[in-house]
């Protein structure tokens, strides 16, 4: 299961800078995702790892030895594309063989490996068939296999998802990962799918603009961003304008009707700051009688159910609107008034952006 390390590594296209002094570690064994709106770089950067482009400045290792001057067949990884890239006019096995065929196996061999990562990443069909009579998934579980069989330990996957139906993604990105780790690879994997990188990895890697914003397991990243963009594009976060307050050795978002404690604030703001408290839809708990710290008032604008989770538009003092999604078996009505907790490392606070709010938070 090989290291990555990537240092320093930068890259342009003409006038544009693809990549920004790029480092990363990639630890044997893990499931990491790039995460970032289009354009950010993530395919840039594992097409340099794959070898397909060279960098401008800086280098890949691979276990410790330097790719530089290495090409893609001779770094021991196998790529798995968005479009499903299988030879229409060869056979299921034969796709799957051809890798081991051309690194010259001998045909036993060759198709003995074929047959086994078949059967390892669940596909049982006949394989005599073609890729034009198996579905989306299926020809997609095919050009995985396609990748293992020549002893790839080091898989790397482009936004391997895209191509498939809304259903069979949510089953492949189980079962990609189940993969991965039962033939012990170590995998990147490039989405701009937020649920999809929160779902299947250990570690995701958030990137903007060319460069690495944060990196960190799902939970870290969802729980504790590091910055308003993080908190913004990775799952949902309401957002709202506030003065910072500190008190009793802790901060307070002061949106003038409401006042809550922030457990979570990465970088230090000065008292009667500008800034932006920024809360998920999932940290609002109904309560039934307000509480001292971090509890209010609210007015219901909207109500849907589904199953268990509650999809609420709540108004907060001060004619402030945010989204809530509660466990709850209680109906409740538009108009209702309800009491709402939200804890205090569930309030995260931030300066207020040089560039502004809607600069901070877009994915341009």
């Amino acid at each position: 299961m090989p290291r990555v390390d990537v240092v320093n590594v930068s890259k342009n296209f003409g006038v544009i800078q693809a990549l920004s002094r790029v480092n990363l570690t990639v630890d044997d064994g893990s499931y990491v995702c790039f995460l970032g709106p289009s354009g950010c770089g993530k395919t840039t950067l594992l097409r340099i790892i794959a070898g397909f482009i060279e960098p401008d400045e800086g280098d890949v290792y691979i276990d410790g030895k330097s790719m530089k001057g290495i090409p893609p067949e001779k770094r021991g990884i196998g790529f798995v594309f968005q479009d499903i890239a299988l030879f229409p006019h060869m056979r299921l096995v034969d796709n799957v063989s051809f890798g081991p065929e051309v690194r010259r196996w001998s045909y036993k061999d060759a198709l003995k490996a074929a047959l086994s990562c078949l059967e390892k990443v669940g596909v049982d069909l006949d394989h005599s068939i073609y890729p034009m009579e198996v579905s989306g998934g299926v020809a997609q579980l095919v050009s995985i296999a396609r990748a293992l069989a020549v002893k790839s330990k080091l898989l790397l996957l482009d936004e391997p998802l895209g191509a498939l139906d809304p259903k069979m993604r949510i089953y492949m990105k189980y079962r990609l990962r189940e993969i991965v780790k039962s033939f012990g690879l170590t995998a990147i994997h490039v989405t701009h799918d937020q649920d999809e990188a929160l779902s299947i990895a250990d570690k995701v890697v958030v990137m903007r603009r060319g460069k690495i914003i944060q990196t960190g397991s799902p939970r870290e990243l969802y729980w504790k961003p590091k910055s308003l963009f993080v908190a913004y594009f990775v799952g949902e976060a309401n957002v709202i304008e506030v003065v910072a307050r500190y008190s009793d050795g802790s901060y307070i978002a002061d949106g003038g009707g409401f006042k809550l404690v922030c457990g979570w604030v990465p970088n230090p703001i000065e008292e009667g700051r500008r800034a932006v408290l920024a809360v998920r839809p999932e940290a609002f708990r109904i309560i039934d009688q307000p509480m001292e710290k971090n509890t209010l008032r609210v007015e219901v604008s909207s109500a849907k159910r589904i199953g268990r989770l509650l999809h609420l538009d709540i108004l907060l003092p001060g004619s402030i609107h945010v989204k809530a999604k509660i466990q709850s078996d209680t109906n409740i009505e538009p108009g209702s008034k309800i009491y709402v907790k939200i804890p205090e490392d569930r309030c995260f606070l931030y300066p207020y952006p040089k560039g502004g709010l809607e600069e901070e938070i877009s994915p341009v």
